[in-house]
């Protein structure tokens, strides 16, 4: 029984003897290195375990679990297909990178990738930042347009995403969660949604307070050194509590040893 087409197969089939052998892929093995491109985004076993009990459907599932459209899925292998047998310019070979790339840009979103990963999965493509630069003369001399923009275009999805998910480790300080009466530990259970609409109300109110304060303790606040200062108002606010209450223990104590 076929694996998709005898194309598809005899790729994986050749990819793994490649793999086996611990030869390196060159840039003229192009459905090898799709392959090799499409284990780099989901992961051996899906790409692998369908193709080994001849399952279709489960590849298929494999591909779409991220959100890549059943349209861009049906391309992808109707391009493979119609890979030439031998090298001459054809539109397939950007076509494939292409869906490629949108099907990076689908697993991106659901779960951002390492930089090793990213760089991994660059020198597998026809791009000119690929360290292979045979990879990018191959591009140059069967793709009817290069697809480096797409690539581009891919990656800064990539950084948004990172940037977006470091929130996740933008915490406000555990006393600020404990003076609104909220456990630190739970507040580290939220969701990326959930933790910055909760920061973002404690902000709010905090800014409110501030402005409040701003006859009063904020005078107080904007004398405090430079190196003392937290940068968040409602955190220098506590410390100045702190100091003020230090203060008048050391007097009350001072008095209970002198009268």
């Amino acid at each position: 029984m076929t694996f998709i087409s005898e194309k598809f197969e005899n790729a994986i089939t050749s990819y793994l003897n490649y793999v086996k052998n611990n030869k390196k892929l060159n840039a003229f093995c192009f459905s090898e290195n799709v392959i090799n491109t499409l284990i780099l985004i989901y992961g051996d076993a899906d790409i692998l375990n369908p193709y080994y009990i001849k399952n279709f459907e489960s590849f298929k599932n494999n591909i779409l679990k991220f959100g890549l459209s059943v349209e861009d899925f049906n391309e992808f292998i109707e391009s493979f297909n119609s890979i030439p047998n031998c090298k001459e310019k054809n539109v397939n070979y950007e076509k494939i990178q292409k869906l490629l790339l949108k099907m990076l840009a689908k697993k991106i979103n659901n779960s951002p990738l390492s930089d090793e990963q990213i760089t991994n999965i660059t020198n597998s493509l026809y791009i000119k930042k690929n360290k292979d630069i045979n990879y990018y003369s191959f591009a140059l001399l069967y793709f009817y347009n290069l697809i480096d923009d797409d690539y581009e275009k891919t990656i800064n999805e990539k950084n948004v995403k990172i940037t977006l998910s470091s929130d996740r480790d933008s915490y406000l300080p555990d006393a600020v969660y404990e003076k609104y009466g909220f456990n630190p530990l739970s507040v580290r259970n939220l969701d990326d949604d959930q933790l910055t609409k909760f920061n973002r109300q404690i902000k709010e109110e905090e800014q409110k307070m501030a402005s409040e304060n701003e006859g009063g303790i904020g005078r107080v606040l904007s004398k405090l050194p430079p190196a003392v200062r937290s940068g968040s108002g409602f955190v220098d606010a506590l410390l100045l509590s702190s100091i003020i209450a230090t203060i008048i223990l050391i007097i009350f104590v001072v008095y209970l040893l002198f009268r």
